[in-house]
């Protein structure tokens, strides 16, 4: 979620509970204004009660009784809709101020409950209810003196001559407590809406501060997030590039320039311990700085420094540009500000150390050096199977050269031990070849072909293949066919070579097993020294075989 949603989020919510809040003011007001008007309004309905029933006014006091009984109602049942409360509250109002403009004409208190419903209708019901309100009151106040001026109704001259009259005090009296009322009903509510009003604007800077504060701490970890992906893809993509390769020189190359390039740094070394474990050489550097780094093979005794508690700790480790760094000796760069040393760590051992050096400072955090880490056990695996497969490749190429050296004394103690060279196919039949001397043909070259026969580089035999003098010289495609049929001769004749061996090694294995059933056959000594002596001479057709026991042997004779 970036931060413009956020915030859209934080306002959307605080518009919520804005509205409710400011609904929750309009209730506590109007139960407040609501209560006065209970409380003061026995007072008011007294003396007005008393008044109106000396002026013999029975239709207004009848109206004023069921607007204070519909007060009352409005107070004690609060199960009643906030809006009928209120907008009833707001019309007795009205009507109140209508009754007593038609009965005191412009001297009454008329004025007074008009312009509070107005007021209230603004506070309790909204901007456009005050104005709507406020439009209604101004058209029955003109309509009212309109219908006095055109004598539709009479004017109240008793009423005025009383309020005009020295001595009565009660008629100011009435109307300085509905004055009294009014204001102290549009003063609360005034001031209960500023003082909330003050409340919110305290609670919107407060969640305003915070929203910032949670911006600025999102922003942080959006920068640590990023620059964590940004490692950990870099990471992916050096062990992607160094994953197929099977020579440890490129790997620790590759590595060390990749890391230098992809991450930006300002020096990548890649340090092997030898098997003493006692110190370590630098066996790839990439990147520069400050001075020289050293080349290749620059060995680094290992003591009590950074390098050798890495290793022994098979733990990743950064430090600062204030930091102790002497381990690093001549591989520390003065425009480094800090560094990371890495172990090379396999299951079974740590191979060495991973030197990054930054030209920023604290660029190697608890999170950056453990992806890097991943990494780096990713490459100490690789260069571990690399050197597993150099190794294997060793012995398997001792094992091809023991087993061609001994495949090269078979073969000559095979040829050895044959009677036939080999056999000649001609116009006048097949005949055998009993010299081991290649056979030339005198005719022309370009109709004669020589093909080696070819067992794991060693020659065994020739092919030589003659045309007639008549005929054409060999094309390259004969000549392909010619040697393909030789190494498949060469195949099948070592086939063949080894097939024999394994079964006259199984027709030995096969008489040593007869022997040395015979020879068991009993457990007399004698018996066994007589047979012994009878199958030696019988199984390898000897002239004469002794067999006895004793420390000293006889000479052979001469």
């Amino acid at each position: 979620m970036n931060l413009s949603n956020l915030r859209n989020l934080f306002l959307g919510e605080q518009s919520i509970r804005q509205k409710d809040s400011l609904q929750n003011w309009r209730e506590r007001i109007f139960t407040i204004i609501i209560n006065i008007s209970t409380a003061a309004g026995v007072i008011a309905y007294t003396i007005n009660a008393i008044s109106l029933s000396k002026q013999q006014a029975w239709l207004l006091l009848a109206i004023v009784s069921i607007i204070y009984l519909w007060i009352l109602v409005i107070a004690l049942i609060r199960r009643i809709p906030y809006t009928i409360r209120v907008g009833s509250y707001i019309i007795l109002l009205y009507v109140l101020g209508i009754s007593t403009g038609l009965s005191k004409a412009a001297v009454g208190d008329s004025r007074i409950w008009l312009i509070s419903s107005s007021i209230l209708a603004a506070i309790f019901l909204g901007g456009k209810s005050g104005l709507a309100m406020a439009g209604i009151n101004f058209a029955s106040w003109l309509a009212m003196g309109l219908l006095f001026q055109l004598n539709i109704i009479d004017y109240p001259h008793a009423h005025i001559l009383n309020m005009v009259r020295p001595g009565n005090y009660s008629l100011w009296l009435n109307t300085g407590l509905t004055a009294f009322i009014a204001c102290a009903a549009t003063s609360i509510s005034i001031a209960t809406v500023l003082n909330n009003l003050d409340t919110s604007l305290q609670e919107s800077r407060s969640l305003a501060d915070e929203l910032e504060k949670t911006a600025s701490q999102l922003q942080k970890q959006t920068t640590v997030l990023e620059h964590r992906s940004q490692t950990l893809e870099t990471s992916v993509q050096i062990n992607h590039a160094v994953s197929t390769i099977l020579d440890a020189e490129q790997i620790l190359y590759q590595t060390a320039k990749l890391a230098k390039e992809k991450l930006d740094l300002l020096h990548v070394g890649i340090l092997l311990a030898n098997k003493s474990g006692t110190e370590v050489s630098l066996r790839a550097s990439y990147g520069g700085g400050g001075h020289t780094i050293p080349a290749p093979g620059y060995r680094i005794p290992l003591g009590d420094g950074l390098i050798n508690w890495v290793i022994t700790n098979s733990q990743p480790r950064a430090i600062a540009e204030h930091e102790d760094a002497s381990s690093l000796l001549q591989m520390k760069l003065s425009d480094a500000r800090s560094y990371a040393v890495l172990p090379l760590r396999t299951r079974e051992k740590i191979l060495g150390v991973i030197v990054m050096q930054s030209q920023e400072p604290q660029n190697f955090d608890s999170n950056t050096l453990t992806t890097l880490q991943i990494m780096t056990d990713h490459i100490a695996t690789q260069l571990d199977n690399a050197q597993l497969f150099a190794e294997r490749e060793n012995a398997l190429e001792a094992e091809r050269r023991a087993y061609r050296e001994s495949s090269q004394s078979d073969w000559k103690n095979f040829m050895r031990a044959q009677t036939r060279a080999g056999y000649r196919r001609d116009q006048y039949g097949i005949t055998t070849v009993k010299s081991t001397s290649k056979t030339r043909q005198k005719n022309t070259p370009t109709t004669f072909q020589s093909i080696p026969i070819q067992v794991r580089g060693q020659i065994i035999g020739y092919v030589d293949a003659q045309k007639s003098s008549a005929a054409e010289a060999w094309s390259s495609t004969e000549k392909d066919l010619l040697e393909t049929l030789a190494g498949r001769l060469a195949a099948t004749l070592d086939t063949a070579r080894l097939y024999e061996e394994t079964q006259q090694r199984a027709a030995e294995e096969q008489l040593i097993g007869e022997v040395t059933t015979r020879m068991r056959e009993t457990l007399d000594i004698e018996v066994i020294l007589k047979t012994a002596a009878q199958e030696l001479r019988s199984v390898l057709d000897l002239a004469e075989v002794e067999v006895r026991m004793g420390t000293e042997s006889i000479k052979n004779n001469p």
